[in-house]
This record gives C-alpha cells, structure tokens and sequence, in this order.
C-alpha cells in the first residue's frame, strides 16, 4: 500500500487526560467519512493506522506444502482465493520447490486473469492479487456485451454454416475473466451501509449467472456447429433469429446495468419472454421438427432463462436505487482500500 507523503498534524489535548489529532479534510471527504462515523485505529507497535470501515487490513492465507491433498488441489486454491477476496496467499514447502508447483499456480492465475507469483526463495512463494478498479457494475455492463457478442456471432455463422470455433473459444475466455474479475470486485467490496451490502450480494448472485450464461452460450457454439448440417433451412432461420433476440436482450441487460436503467430492464424482458413463451410449444416442436432442433431449441430457452434471473435482478436493483427514499452509492466507481 503507497502511503504517500506525510501529513502532519498537531497533537492536542482533550478533557483531563486524552489526546486528539484532526483528520485530513481531504481525506475524510475521499473516504465519506463524517461526524459521527466509525473509523478503526490499529495499533502496529510504532504507529497507529486509522482506517475507514477497517478495510486496511490484509486478508492473507498461508498454507505449508507438505499434504499431497493440497499440492493435488494447488490450483483451485489460487484461483478460488482470488475470487473470495483475498489479497494474497502464500505457500511454504519442507524442500526446495518445484518449477511443476509455480508452474501450476502460474496457469491458475492465468485462467481468472489476476494475481502475480513471487517466488520469495527456494522455499515459499507468494501469490499477490490486485483489486479491479471498476466498480462490480462498469465489470457486470462488459460481461454483458461480451456474451451479447457471443450471441450475434452464432446467429450470423449459423446463417452461413461458417462456424469460427477459435473466435467463439477467445470471446468465451474473455468473458470468463470478467466474470471471474466481477466475482473478486463484489468480494472485495466496501459497502458504506446496509442496503449497498445487499445491493452488492444481489451482484454477486448476478455474476455467478452470468457466468453460467457464458458458458451456455460457449457449449451451444459447439454443438450448433456440430448440428447444423441435421437442420431444415426454416430451421436453421428460426434459430437465426431467436439468436438475434438473445443477443439483443442480453446487451440491452448490459447496458441497463451502468447507469441503472428501468426503461433498458424491461426492454430486455420482453425480449427474452418471446423466447421463454416457446417452452409451451416443445412438445408440438418435437412432433413436427428435427431432433436436432428441438435440442438446440431447449438449449436456447435454456440460456434465455438464465438471461431472465440476471435481468430480474437488475429490474430491482434500478428500482430501489431510483425510487428509494434512501441516499445509496454507486456500484459502479472504486469503493475499495488498495494494497
């Protein structure tokens, strides 16, 4: 953590016995921190660190090397500490490390796309990760527009029976590390009250859907490109076109997202009820279509539903935060103490 230059402050007496010091104009407003408000002191030897709403301290793990469960799972233990927040963890291992283990831990930040390995000496490294500067809103608004993007280029391949495997696997990956970068900035969000915590957790909840939704919308590329060939023209233009409403309804839920956006919420609700209102007509789709698109038809209602939970919860989320009494912040600018 930059401490910066040094601001002095004079040391003045309070009462009969206590001892005060102001705090920093500048400070105070860049923090929201007013008369009346709770700031956390520690008591580092030496120094004393005020903080507010206690968020200097350092959430740090250490494990030691020596259970062949842990090496086992070294990987998922990167990555999972990214995504709850942590802000660094470190491993010590009873003989000289292994270039396999930084090698393991190496792809693991790769794959979330955060966190860098410091190799301290032969025996420990350390794995430090960094907060996003986006707000959870500005990383949840990218998300959208990629997985939008995803969307659109299957309805256009699918027209041409063109399918780019690389280019879908690149925007999937992409958009797999903002989910991943979303799921880390709503853990290590400070909430200044006890609405914009659970406005926060609603984001939360919303990142672990959209990730879902990604990954749907990666799996249908694969097996559209593998069906098409069993599809009726008529067929291949319905799925088209439901694409095209997916793609639309999934970027406008995007959009709604930074600033909060009522009118964009219900734009894209509608959008995906009239793929959601073809579930009735399984049954008939069956009966008269290919199996190969009425699969492919369940998979698309599938993905909408998904859609469908994200923008449910945006809906309200733009509701309370233009229509409540209560003065709530942004999820959208950095709220978040720095290493």
């Amino acid at each position: 953590m930059s401490r910066g230059n040094p601001i002095l402050r004079k040391v003045q007496k309070l009462g009969a016995s206590s001892l005060i010091v102001t705090l920093p104009r500048e400070w105070a407003r860049r923090h929201k921190v007013g008369v009346g408000e709770i700031v956390y002191v520690y008591d580092e030897g030496s120094r004393l660190v005020i903080s507010p709403r206690g968020d200097v301290k350092p959430a740090s793990l250490s494990f030691k090397l020596s259970s062949s469960s842990l090496v086992k799972h070294l990987g998922k233990l990167c990555a999972c500490s990214y995504l709850f927040g942590f802000d660094s963890i470190s491993f010590l291992s009873p003989s000289p490390l292994k270039e396999s283990i930084i090698n393991r831990i190496s792809a693991a930040l790769k794959e979330v796309g955060g966190g860098k390995v410091n190799v301290v000496n032969h025996y420990e490294v350390v794995v430090e990760y960094e907060n996003p500067e986006e707000g959870p809103m500005a990383i949840l608004s990218d998300l959208g527009r990629h997985i939008g993007t995803l969307f659109g280029m299957l309805a256009r391949d699918l027209e041409s029976g063109n399918f780019d495997l690389k280019a879908y696997k690149k925007v999937h990956g992409e958009a797999s590390k903002l989910g991943f970068k979303l799921l880390r900035s709503t853990s290590t969000w400070k909430p200044s009250g006890v609405i914009d915590d659970r406005l926060n957790r609603m984001v939360h909840s919303i990142a672990s859907v959209m990730g879902l939704l990604a990954d749907a919308a990666y799996k249908l590329a694969l097996e559209l490109s593998e069906l098409h060939s069993s599809l009726e023209r008529h067929e291949v233009e319905r799925l088209s076109l439901l694409l095209q409403i997916l793609e639309v309804a999934v970027s406008t839920i995007a959009s709604s997202a930074d600033p909060p956006s009522i009118k964009k919420a219900e734009e894209a609700y509608w959008k995906i009820r009239q793929i959601l209102e073809l579930e009735g007509n399984l049954a008939d789709v069956i009966k008269s279509g290919t199996p190969a698109f009425a699969y492919l038809l369940g998979k698309i209602i599938d993905a909408a539903r998904l859609a469908e939970v994200a923008e449910l919860a945006l809906l309200c989320n733009s509701l309370v935060r233009k229509y409540s009494d209560t003065e709530i912040p942004a999820l959208s600018g950095n709220n978040r103490g720095k290493q």
